[in-house]
């Protein structure tokens, strides 16, 4: 998104704190604009399908299983994967996945992470799942998962503890818990990266996510209500 020409004003304004960079902005009230969208990066169902096969590293029962997760996943062809995911060998690497994160995060938004913020300050965070160096290239069925599920994409939100921000606040965090189930061997391997038995590495998704993903919601919500 580019503010037209302030847009460089708030970039170098950012670069020296988040609180100048978004004061500029809501200041001068500029309009936001869509400069370029990466077509190039869609991973719609039938170039995924051909890519897979054209790759040579899974058997015909793979290629089934990841059509079938597919059809049902509720993916459309809208979605992307990245850059590397594209070539034929795929190209994964450190630096590809660096350029997969800048790509979604970089260049719009200002990263923090998730801690107490100072008094008077902004903070964007910015939460993504980076998928270029853990695409799975074997077949074992429950690494598979993965590469037919999660695609390029982010999330952000805009925290602010100023007062003058209140009025204009859509939401107020009133209390925040927090729930881990790291000590669950279950939940710790539910989602679990691995190497197969030919040494292939990837994320293996458990039969059992589900059940304790909504444990973990439960135990979420029934304490934040006490």
């Amino acid at each position: 998104m580019d503010g037209g020409g302030a847009a460089s004003q708030e970039t170098t304004a950012a670069s020296g704190g988040a609180t100048v960079g978004v004061r500029i902005h809501h200041s001068r009230r500029l309009p936001d604009f869509l400069q370029s969208v990466n077509l190039n990066l869609k991973a719609p169902f039938d170039r995924f399908m051909e890519h897979s096969r054209l790759q040579g590293d899974f058997d015909e029962s793979s290629l089934e299983f990841q059509r079938k997760i597919l059809e049902r996943s509720g993916l459309g062809d809208e979605t992307y994967v990245p850059e590397a995911m594209h070539y034929i060998p795929p190209r994964p690497s450190m630096q590809a996945a660096r350029e997969e994160a800048e790509q979604v995060m970089f260049g719009h938004w200002i990263i923090c992470s998730r801690i107490p913020m100072c008094i008077g300050t902004y903070a964007v965070v910015v939460s993504m799942e980076n998928i270029t160096q853990n695409w799975y290239f074997g077949n074992k069925k429950s690494m598979l998962i993965p590469n037919c599920l999660f695609r390029v994409g982010g999330a952000a939100v805009l925290l602010s503890n100023k007062a003058g921000d209140r009025r204009r606040a859509k939401y107020k965090l009133v209390h925040v818990v927090r729930t881990h189930k790291g000590a669950d061997d279950k939940a710790f391997r539910c989602v679990y990266q691995e190497q197969d038995d030919a040494g292939k590495t990837g994320v293996s998704l458990s039969k059992d996510l589900m059940a304790i993903a909504g444990g973990a919601l439960k135990t979420n919500i029934t304490t934040w209500v006490l």
